[in-house]
């Protein structure tokens, strides 16, 4: 890699398709990362004061809040909070989890929206009003 393009990292997936990836990045690798997020956020014409909650691989059990959307938009654009749930939780408590953290925007798997969706129709319970879910996370 390229000395110029700044420190490099290691990221890695949490492994859920049986096979772990790891993956190498720099400053500027992140930099693209964090205007592709802010374009993502600007083009589906998000409501940045809203709630953003993620249930995705954080390499922490249980849950976490922030005061801010992240990365991609940390230092440019004011953002209202966010917090984030551990994928390996069951589906009944990424539900009860939705229900109390009353999200503007959901970013998660496509599989973990329809797990919810069912929870919710067979359990009679009155889903999340969540905006959008965004569906970011999906494999390319």
């Amino acid at each position: 890699m390229r000395s110029d393009h700044g420190q490099i990292s290691t990221s890695s997936t949490s492994g859920s398709t049986a096979t772990p990836v790891v993956t190498l990045g720099t400053t500027v690798t992140r930099m693209m990362w964090s205007a592709c997020t802010l374009r993502q956020h600007l083009w589906a014409k998000r409501d940045f004061s809203g709630k953003l909650c993620s249930i995705r691989a954080c390499g922490q059990q249980g849950q976490f809040a922030n005061d801010n959307w992240g990365l991609g938009t940390l230092d440019i654009v004011h953002t209202g909070p966010a917090a984030t749930l551990d994928i390996h939780t069951n589906v009944e408590q990424q539900a009860q989890w939705l229900i109390e953290q009353d999200p503007d925007y959901l970013l998660t798997y496509p599989s973990v929206v329809v797990a919810l969706i069912e929870y919710f129709r067979q359990q009679s319970l009155q889903s999340c009003y969540a905006r959008q879910s965004v569906d970011g996370l999906r494999p390319l």
